[in-house]
């Protein structure tokens, strides 16, 4: 196990281009310093059996500085003068700017708030398996944290209290490894009956969770800021707290016969989640953020026995919503940068937010497409051009705000047929128009890109 973390630290290191000499000894792959009088940091005695670091001896940083010596690696010790390390305190290390890794030993069972606020180069974090409570804002502002490595179970981590976002290293990292694994595909245990709050709040490597009919709640965000989450299994859960899963990439979920109780936006801008099957007959709605709601932008809500409306067309994925008997574009390939929508049997709305922030340049609509829905289009900064067909019906919501490069409008029947279109807005929301932000129509006699 020794030689797989210091690998796995030596490989990561290199990559983000920090002080690789913390891998050359096998020996320091964790915390392992001897227990000696330390000058770099300073402590404070709880009168308990155990010390506090209190952060950097004064003056230490510029004396070190002076003398040439590297001080972007802090290694916290797990023992001082014959007695455990068991803490940080409150902003021990706020604002160390120079530190680029930071490794903390199974000793420390808590990290304090604004312990390591704004260490705004901090690259990688190694945290040992103590760590049970880690207060408010403990990481917060450390915006350059590429990966953390925990050397605890996944069972470990669902256990620790995070007091707030920022007290979760993750939910700022690019990375995350949990005991040498990446945490791209987490499978919680047998025993794991609770997962708490902010447990993997904004685990931008996770991209699917699974777990076992022991899990009964999942608290508040537990998952909230996920984006490339796209698969949950939720077990035999029976709770699912607020914002659990807001803004993550569901495109299906499945809400068990166990579950009892859904809290106020657990899937608020889950923007492709477009099937949801209520095997636990709560009742719940489309179309809501709130309580018992699944999200504005799910598209149906499927009984138990009832298959999958997903129908494919190449890279295209479409939807049949049995519960507006409409069929809608959910899929389509994000490397392409000038999509040319297809043309189908059957006429089909592009879904809400489809495109929403996409680096598309210019986008052209084929003739089966007969509505843009809400926010489809919304922020798509290098959008300049789109090609709209005389069988498009109605503009959703917001369908291009923010689309301030878009330059052109071109449509393939007569001007009074686009003033005609309809546009589903809300006051003060007049960006469903194409032309909100000063783009010129043209009217074309036909569609070159669609023959």
């Amino acid at each position: 196990m020794k030689k797989l973390k210091t690998a796995l630290m030596c490989v990561t290191v290199a990559a983000l281009a920090v002080v690789t000499a913390a891998c050359g000894n096998n020996d320091k792959s964790r915390s392992t310093k001897e227990d000696k009088p330390d000058y770099a940091l300073s402590y404070s005695y709880d009168g308990r059996g155990t010390y506090t670091v209190s952060g950097f001896s004064a003056d230490y940083i510029d004396g070190a500085k002076e003398r040439g010596e590297d001080v972007s690696t802090l290694e916290i010790p797990s023992s001082y003068l014959g007695k455990p390390v068991a803490a940080i305190a409150d902003g021990a290390f706020r604002d160390c700017d120079f530190l680029y890794e930071v490794k903390i030993p199974d000793s420390i069972d808590h990290i304090g708030s604004y312990a390591f606020y704004d260490c705004s180069q901090l690259r990688m974090l190694e945290m040992g398996n103590g760590v049970s409570s880690i207060a408010g804002s403990a990481f917060g502002g450390c915006e350059s944290l590429g990966v953390v490595l925990y050397w605890g179970s996944v069972a470990d981590w669902c256990g620790i209290t995070f007091a707030d976002p920022a007290a979760n290293p993750v939910s700022t990292s690019a990375d995350f490894f949990i005991d040498g694994a990446r945490a791209s595909s987490v499978r919680v245990p047998t025993g794991v009956t609770r997962i708490k709050p902010y447990a993997f709040y904004g685990c931008g490597a996770l991209r699917s969770v699974s777990f076992s009919d022991d899990l009964k709640y999942i608290d508040t965000a537990a998952f909230a800021n996920c984006t490339a989450l796209g698969e949950a299994s939720l077990g035999g859960t029976s709770s699912i707290g607020e914002r659990a899963f807001m803004n993550t990439a569901l495109k299906s979920i499945t809400l068990p016969a166990t579950l009892e109780h859904i809290g106020t936006d657990a899937f608020k801008y889950c923007r492709f989640l477009y099937e949801v099957y209520d095997n636990a007959r709560l009742g719940v709605s489309i179309g809501g953020d709130g309580f018992g709601g699944v999200g504005m932008y799910a598209l149906d809500i499927r009984e138990a026995d009832e298959p999958s409306g997903i129908k494919r067309n190449g890279e295209y994925v479409f939807y049949r919503s049995s519960s507006t008997e409409k069929t809608y574009l959910v899929g389509v390939p994000y490397a392409d940068l000038k999509p040319i929508l297809p043309t189908t049997d059957t006429p089909y709305a592009v879904a809400p937010s489809l495109f929403a922030g996409a680096p598309i340049v210019t986008v052209t609509l084929s003739p089966s497409v007969t509505e843009i829905g809400d926010y489809a289009f919304a922020g798509c900064s290098r959008l300049v051009e789109i090609t709209v067909c005389k069988e498009l019906e109605a503009f959703g919501e917001g369908a291009f705000l923010d689309d301030t490069a878009l330059k052109a409008v071109n449509y393939n029947g007569t001007k009074e047929q686009f003033e005609a279109i309809e546009y589903v807005a809300q006051a003060g929301e007049p960006s469903c128009d194409p032309r909100f932000y000063g783009a010129t129509l043209y009217i074309v006699a036909t569609n070159p890109q669609l023959r």
